[in-house]
């Protein structure tokens, strides 16, 4: 018996998500779960694309390059070319990575052009602006203290910092040099400091305590004229590199009977190739060009190449006065193997080479500028020199200043297939200097005892 006010019957569903707004947004949200999911599904798929797009790449460029320690042992930052946004996010987060998959742009010491003497680049370096007598005299009496004045601009490389240091040179003087005296920022008796970016200017002060001595006195002499010179020296350090492509000797042949260029072939643009496939060499800011130079189309296989490494200035003013190293790295690895003369596994008797090796580190053998060769670009051209060896000065620095060196080597081991790229570098620790001069002029008074 059904008791009052109790049901029996089925009880009522419950409306799903709660009610009227569950029916209403039930079918949305499935909706949205089954995007959610489309949208999962498209993201791992790109994951995979990315991950077989870099791990391809990567696979190719270790065939192209024989798994070379320059793609991240050698690989720092750089590059000339311009970047897309994520090209710009992958090589500053992952340089490594950005150089394995464009293996072309790898410049190891961020350059991005030569230093050329013109419009832009003429305020680098040291230039003496004014030297001259003292108070603008124009003269000075005998045993009085000469004194001059001069005005340096030192312009600043935007890479390094460097110093500075400061002569006067006066002929008969009774001190013939005496060390400058400088006023301006980070000065310090006759040595300056100019940091990276920073331009400076500096006040130059000579004197020479006494005066001249006159060595061939006469009654008549009243008035005798006497060059003075300013110097400054300053060191600096400029490293250069050129990029190189080898490929294997029948590859390479193939390719030319068929007359199709391995660079197209593999879809590499190098910047640092001219149009006829010799390699452009970079260099950083400096005083002095250090140019590489091995002047046979690439790519190279195994054979004879020759080397030639020159040292120039860029600015308007100064010359090289010391060279204190120069010094050469070539790739040393695996699939790659260069040999220079002189070296264990160069056959040729003919060649020489200017460079010994010193070691061995990071996947490069270095080698140095031999002695004999060092000795020779430092000899000075003073007066000495140019006597002796019947030269003008300007013959003297080109010859010695100036010089070319050569090195004779082979490439004896390549990759068997496809192209593979490393780097040459060199480096050079130099002295330069800059001069300028006047003319001190000394007067005698008529009751003036002259000093023999």
């Amino acid at each position: 018996m059904e008791k009052r006010g109790q049901y029996s019957g089925p009880l009522p569903r419950a409306s799903p998500a709660g009610g009227i707004s569950g029916e209403l947004f039930g079918p949305i949200v499935g909706v949205l779960g089954k995007l959610l999911r489309f949208l999962g599904i498209i993201i791992i798929i790109a994951i995979v694309f990315v991950v077989f797009f870099v791990g391809t790449r990567y696979f190719l460029f270790k065939q192209q390059t024989g798994e070379l320690a320059s793609t991240v042992t050698h690989a720092t930052v750089a590059g000339e070319e311009a970047l897309n946004p994520v090209q710009r996010a992958l090589k500053a987060n992952a340089p490594g990575l950005y150089y394995i998959i464009y293996p072309e742009n790898y410049n190891p010491y961020a350059i991005d052009s030569t230093v050329e003497y013109t419009e832009a680049t003429k305020d680098l370096g040291v230039k003496i602006k004014e030297f001259h007598l003292s108070g603008n005299r124009r003269f000075f009496n005998l045993d009085e203290d000469i004194e001059l004045e001069a005005k340096i601009d030192a312009g600043a490389f935007p890479d390094s910092s460097y110093d500075l240091e400061v002569f006067c040179l006066l002929d008969d003087a009774k001190i013939p040099q005496v060390p400058a005296r400088l006023f301006g920022p980070n000065a310090n008796g006759n040595k300056g400091t100019i940091a990276k970016g920073l331009s400076t200017q500096f006040i130059v002060n000579c004197n020479f305590p006494g005066g001249i001595t006159i060595k061939n006195p006469t009654p008549e002499l009243r008035e005798v004229a006497k060059e003075a010179k300013l110097i400054v020296t300053y060191n600096f350090k400029t490293k250069a590199y050129a990029r190189m492509w080898f490929l294997n000797k029948a590859a390479l042949f193939d390719f030319q009977t068929r007359s199709i260029d391995p660079f197209k072939q593999y879809g590499i643009n190098d910047p640092l190739l001219d149009s006829d496939k010799n390699a452009v060499p970079k260099q950083t800011p400096g005083p002095i060009n250090l140019g590489l130079n091995i002047p046979f189309p690439q790519p190279f296989t195994t054979a004879e190449y020759k080397l030639f490494v020159k040292l120039s200035r860029t600015l308007g003013e100064g010359n090289l006065q010391t060279l204190e190293y120069l010094s050469i790295k070539v790739p040393s690895v695996t699939n790659l193997i260069i040999v220079l003369k002189g070296e264990e596994g160069y056959t040729s008797q003919a060649g020489r080479c200017d460079f010994e090796f010193i070691g061995e580190e990071g996947g490069y053998k270095e080698y140095k500028l031999v002695n004999n060769k060092l000795t020779e670009t430092n000899r000075d051209c003073g007066k000495q020199t140019l006597k002796e060896l019947a030269l003008t000065e300007t013959d003297c620095i080109s010859i010695f200043k100036e010089p070319v060196f050569n090195c004779d080597f082979a490439v004896t081991r390549v990759p068997e297939t496809r192209l593979q790229s490393d780097i040459i570098t060199s480096e050079a620790q130099y002295t330069m200097k800059v001069q300028k001069k006047t003319v001190a002029t000394v007067r005698i008074l008529p009751q003036q005892p002259l000093v023999a």
